[in-house]
């Protein structure tokens, strides 16, 4: 979910956001470029950057791939606090802690999703399932615990999602099935996982 202004006015360009979003913004020192995800806001003047903030996550997280932003957030102290961080950095805001925590980031397979593929390198299978759910709006609901204990590595481009689920069938001892419902008001197809 995304929202703006039909234009900016003042001394800012401010955006919502519910999901996920790559932005490439033009540089303009007088009006600093703000993401408001409800939860924190991040705050650029131009570069690129990506931001992960859905509603059911407990974390948001700004990967910058250049130039600067910065996060700013509310502390245990209930203080806006503001965190820049550095190209090829990751940024996490865990909501509930009212903390962040800076990483390293792999900046190609976070920023992927936008040009259609799928990157894995070594990606433990619940990741690999976070990243199927948000791409193909599924749920999954994990049967045998053990599938926990695989991860994958390989580079998907514009696959299908049932060819990728047997991709991982035929690498691994783990299956799918497309569980059935009668419910008509289910928002999103769940796949169960042996």
């Amino acid at each position: 979910e995304f929202s703006y202004p039909a234009s900016f006015n003042g001394n800012t360009r401010e955006v919502r956001l519910k999901g996920e979003a790559f932005f490439d913004v033009a540089k303009d020192r007088n009006k600093k470029f703000i993401v408001n995800t409800g939860r924190c806001e991040v705050e650029v003047l131009g570069t690129q950057f990506n931001v992960e903030a859905y509603a059911d996550d407990k974390t948001i997280t700004a990967t910058l791939v250049e130039g600067s932003i910065a996060m700013a957030y509310e502390n245990k102290k209930s203080n806006w606090t503001e965190q820049e961080i550095q190209p090829g950095q990751e940024i996490v805001y865990t909501a509930a802690q009212q903390q962040i925590k800076i990483d390293q980031a792999d900046v190609e397979v976070i920023t992927s999703w936008k040009d259609g593929k799928l990157i894995f390198r070594d990606t433990p299978f619940k990741e690999v399932l976070k990243m199927l759910s948000k791409r193909f709006d599924v749920d999954f609901v994990v049967k045998n615990p053990k599938c926990f204990e695989a991860s994958f590595t390989g580079v998907l481009e514009k696959q299908r999602l049932g060819r990728i689920l047997e991709y991982i069938s035929v690498s691994s001892n783990i299956k799918f099935k497309y569980a059935e419902s009668n419910n008509i008001h289910q928002e999103k197809q769940k796949i169960e996982v042996y």
